[in-house]
């Protein structure tokens, strides 16, 4: 049964704090029936044990901790975070990296985590499949590669000034690079 439940989690389940507090959370809520393992293995260990769950068209990761009073009543604490936004995100960027499979020229998407200035900045966040077969480098390889690696003499070659302006501009453009006697098409 609940113990306590903030607003957040109530208004996930669809009914106000209160009418949920005592309240055995299957018959609240029949989707929450599909915690019910998880829930038997959180009371069976000291551990933490977490797990995804659908919720209508919300998505949650629940994470669950036994605990136990010096009276000895056990219980466990679950803990519930809305990552639907996270999840419709990487659900996009799938999508997104499959249509970029299909392209039959080399893609490049470089992203920077630093500041622009910085060519150490810049990372290979996607490389197509036309693109990785060029370059003879796998996606595991490639999996935020530093740029500086990937092409040594990007700054000599004048790619890490478009770089900054193409990032600081937010504006897409097309320019093919050299590697190693092959050219690799970038947007």
């Amino acid at each position: 049964s609940f113990g306590y439940l903030n607003d957040e989690a109530a208004r996930s389940i669809g009914l106000p704090a209160e009418e949920l507090i005592g309240r055995n959370m299957y018959e609240a809520q029949p989707a929450l029936k599909a915690l019910h393992d998880v829930h038997v293995e959180a009371m069976s260990g000291e551990r933490t044990i977490s797990q995804g769950l659908e919720f209508g068209p919300n998505v949650f990761d629940v994470h669950y901790r036994t605990v136990s009073a010096e009276s000895g009543l056990e219980g466990y604490v679950a803990v519930g975070m809305n990552v639907t936004e996270r999840a419709n995100m990487l659900k996009r960027l799938k999508r997104d990296a499959d249509i970029l499979d299909r392209i039959a020229q080399g893609v490049l998407v470089v992203s920077a985590d630093g500041p622009l200035e910085n060519p150490a900045s810049f990372y290979v966040d996607h490389m197509n499949a036309a693109a990785r077969e060029l370059v003879g480098l796998t996606l595991e390889e490639i999996a935020e590669m530093r740029l500086q690696k990937l092409y040594p003499n990007f700054v000599e070659q004048g790619f890490h000034a478009l770089y900054v302006e193409v990032m600081s501009k937010q504006v897409t453009l097309t320019r093919e690079l050299p590697y190693e006697d092959e050219r690799v098409e970038q947007a």
